[in-house]
């Protein structure tokens, strides 16, 4: 989408929007092929870069975008500092309990009855030994 998006406005925006998405996935890329702290770090430092000056872009014509957050600068922590002492962020990347979280919401939707602790606990441990036993976890 930030090819096209590039390809037909063509501006210093779309260009810099090209990049963040690009050298995301060249980071994303070295974790899971060949994992290259120098080459993830540097990636990282232009990210962020170009990340600030999409958010001073943004402040500049007073608009609640590309706001900095504190995971960019968690992503940097461990990809410009901890890569070189633990390698390859993959196996301590923050997403993976997200993904954790995300599957717990699932299984602790509630359609009917009571919203309790107790029942959403319990449907939890219901729906995660089923879907156990089915060999889907």
């Amino acid at each position: 989408m930030a090819t096209e998006l590039h390809a037909r406005h063509r501006s210093q925006h779309t260009k810099r929007v090209l990049d963040v998405t690009e050298n995301l996935h060249q980071i994303y890329q070295h974790m899971y092929r060949n994992f290259d702290a120098e080459a993830v770090a540097t990636l990282s430092a232009r990210v962020a870069w170009d990340c600030s000056k999409l958010e001073q872009e943004a402040n500049q014509e007073d608009k609640l975008a590309w706001r900095m957050k504190p995971k960019l600068h968690m992503m940097q922590e461990l990809l410009e500092y901890q890569a070189y002492e633990l390698g390859n962020p993959r196996g301590y990347w923050e997403y993976s309990d997200e993904d954790f979280v995300g599957l717990i919401s699932k299984l602790a939707l509630r359609k009917g009855g009571p919203a309790t602790p107790r029942a959403c606990a319990q449907g939890v441990l219901d729906r995660y030994r089923a879907l156990l036993s089915l060999g889907d976890i």
